[in-house]
């Protein structure tokens, strides 16, 4: 079966529309892997900040004590 000019020009026009899939399917998993490292930044944050204060209690009762 030979391939005319239209079957080439209408795969390498899939190939086109399938490297653009791939590329915008790369840029969401790449975007959501941002938004997990802010997430998960930002609740080290919160546990560093807890850590802080519970030390801070901690110091103060022994003082009190």
């Amino acid at each position: 079966m030979a391939t005319t000019p239209k079957t080439r020009q209408a795969a390498s026009g899939i190939k086109g529309h399938s490297d653009q899939v791939n590329a915008i399917q790369e840029q969401l998993e790449k975007a959501s892997l941002r938004a997990e490292l802010a997430e998960a930044k930002q609740r080290l944050a919160e546990a560093q900040l807890a850590e802080m204060k519970a030390r801070q209690d901690l110091e103060l009762a022994r003082k009190s004590m």
